[in-house]
């Protein structure tokens, strides 16, 4: 495994899957908006602490650097289709795991 990739994995094991956040987040996408905008409007102020905030901003950030490779999680948020931790958890930005929600869709 790359440094890279530990990283990746060590943070979802520490922060969790955060599937929920992540529908919350791309259900409400708007498309011409950066993550952080995206994540501001659907966030502010929604969390217990502002630590807690960060630290969801920032794993979402990492686990989203490449923000085109998750249009279709976004797309299927935001149509309102269910998808599970799964999802969420291995979701790396990869081809093939994009390349396979996109043959669900």
């Amino acid at each position: 495994m790359t440094r890279k990739a530990d990283a990746a994995s060590q943070r979802l094991i520490r922060k969790g899957a955060l599937a929920p956040e992540t529908y919350t987040l791309f259900s409400s996408w708007h498309v011409s908006d950066t993550l952080d905008a995206n994540f501001d409007r659907t966030f502010s102020g929604r969390f217990k602490t502002v630590a807690w905030e960060k630290e969801v901003k920032t794993t979402l950030r990492r686990r989203f650097r490449d923000i085109d490779a998750a249009i279709p999680l976004i797309l299927a948020s935001k149509n309102g289709l269910a998808w599970t931790n799964g999802a969420i958890g291995c979701f790396s930005g990869s081809e093939f795991v994009s390349n396979s929600i996109e043959t669900l869709l």
